[in-house]
């Protein structure tokens, strides 16, 4: 029983510890109104006015 317990300890922290490195991700597809977005087009996220990821659009998508 020691042993679950320290396994499902050890998990719950690495999970953890996942999480907390990269605790946001976007992508998708970018769009005007006159069609997809050049290659090379910048993505930027902010969150509360500060940037916080960007990305490179490539065949109309962005992100991972």
């Amino acid at each position: 029983m020691k042993k679950i317990l320290f396994l499902a300890i050890l998990i719950l922290s690495l999970v953890t510890s996942v999480l907390a490195a990269n605790p946001h991700a976007f992508y998708g597809t970018a769009i005007f109104s006159n069609g997809p977005a050049a290659d090379g087009t910048i993505i930027t996220a902010k969150l509360n006015g500060e940037v916080v990821d960007t990305a490179e659009v490539k065949n109309g998508k962005y992100g991972n």
